[in-house]
């Protein structure tokens, strides 16, 4: 950062406030205006493909918490790579094989977000339906599987499901991230992506919105064991 080869992120900003005792809370959010509207290079910067997903890897990258609720797919930050090109191949039946695997590369690379001591609170809210798709056939689909077993036994990611026998709850109509950054950054964000485009919220009563509906996900979700004990039980019966 001082040698000029990337610009401080989000993170940055907070950490460095800490260290030389920036107290003024004016000039704390101008220093946070100023890094979110820098133009920053990333990792992902690197794969010109990537396109609008940017601003969701940036916001990723300098949340200290994030909760992801799905409905159909596993999200990406816990997907396997047959998985993830499965995915990616399903959803643009006529992508190019050098985009696919581009697309690949930079999804796994983004896993690397949930690793090290620096890495965010990650919550997931799975709808039994992320489960049960055969995505990428039966082999595929056990491994996957498998994968959400092991990430849960890391001590920064929870991962709750909502069974098939909960009915109708706040979360059957929308995909959702919903992104923290710590009391002294910026508000939450709420990711919310569709065929008519991605949408990033930041009003307040959205945000009210958003993080009532976690709530009632929350408690109508089977807890943290029980959820692994599930996907165990999908798993030895043949995925």
């Amino acid at each position: 950062m001082e040698t000029g080869e990337r610009t401080a992120t989000l993170r940055d900003i907070r950490d460095l406030c800490q260290i030389y005792e920036i107290t003024d809370p004016l000039v704390r959010e101008g220093l946070n205006t100023l890094a979110r509207e820098a133009r920053q290079r990333g990792w992902w910067q690197n794969y010109e493909d990537l396109g609008k997903v940017t601003t969701l890897i940036d916001l990723q990258t300098a949340a200290v918490s994030v909760t992801e609720y799905q409905t159909s797919v596993v999200p990406g930050l816990l997907q396997t790579e047959v998985y993830t090109r499965a995915i990616i191949r399903g959803l643009l039946p006529g992508i190019r094989q050098e985009t696919l695997e581009e697309r690949t590369e930079a999804r796994l690379v983004r896993q690397r977000l949930l690793e090290g001591e620096d890495a965010p609170r990650y919550w997931v809210l799975l709808d039994e339906s992320v489960l049960r798709r055969q995505i990428g056939g039966h082999v595929a689909m056990k491994a996957q599987l498998e994968k959400l077993i092991t990430m849960a036994d890391l001590s920064n990611i929870t991962i709750q499901v909502i069974p098939y026998e909960v009915g109708a709850h706040p979360g059957l109509n929308s995909n959702f991230t919903f992104l923290e950054f710590g009391e002294e950054l910026i508000g939450p964000v709420v990711f919310v992506e569709g065929l008519a485009g991605d949408l990033y919220l930041e009003h307040r009563t959205d945000i009210e919105r958003y993080r009532e509906a976690i709530e009632h996900l929350r408690a109508v979700a089977i807890s943290p064991v029980e959820s692994l004990n599930f996907i165990k039980k999908i798993v030895e019966r043949g995925a």
